[in-house]
């Protein structure tokens, strides 16, 4: 939640995001690497901020 507090571009939302454990930064259970397909395929990744915005302006779009 960390990354969602801290976008700047964020939309309003209609109820605000939970706070968590501000700071915690638990890296959580997965970790990917992506330097295979990012090799072969020539997939770019994103970076989280980027996503977590998008993911907050499509929740807002559809009205939750």
């Amino acid at each position: 939640m960390d990354v969602a507090n801290a976008l700047e571009s964020a939309p309003k939302l209609s109820k605000p995001l939970p706070k968590g454990d501000p700071g915690s930064r638990h890296p959580g259970p997965h970790k990917y690497n992506a330097t295979k397909s990012q090799s072969i395929l020539g997939l770019e990744c994103r970076s989280l901020m980027e996503t977590m915005r998008d993911i907050l302006f499509d929740f807002t779009a559809r009205g939750w």
